[in-house]
């Protein structure tokens, strides 16, 4: 995936071993941000814990390729 911006290129490749791009999307604010932010902890241990070897504290920027949002979820 490459593209040309007003400020110069960029590029992204995919991480994973099926050439997919890992997108995470939060939405809202309030309420909203509080549980997308609950939900991503929990998704980020099992992610780590079904990895070899498990990671107990993986980082969302250590698993997706891009990461995106609005209000406080951006």
């Amino acid at each position: 995936m490459a593209g040309n911006t007003a400020t110069g290129d960029v590029t992204a490749s995919a991480s994973g071993s099926d050439g997919q791009l890992k997108l995470l999307s939060l939405d809202g604010g309030g309420v909203r941000g509080l549980s997308s932010l609950l939900i991503l902890k929990k998704i980020m241990r099992e992610v780590g814990a079904a990895m070899n070897p498990p990671r107990e504290q993986l980082k969302p920027c250590e698993y997706f390729d891009l990461i995106g949002g609005t209000s406080t979820g951006g």
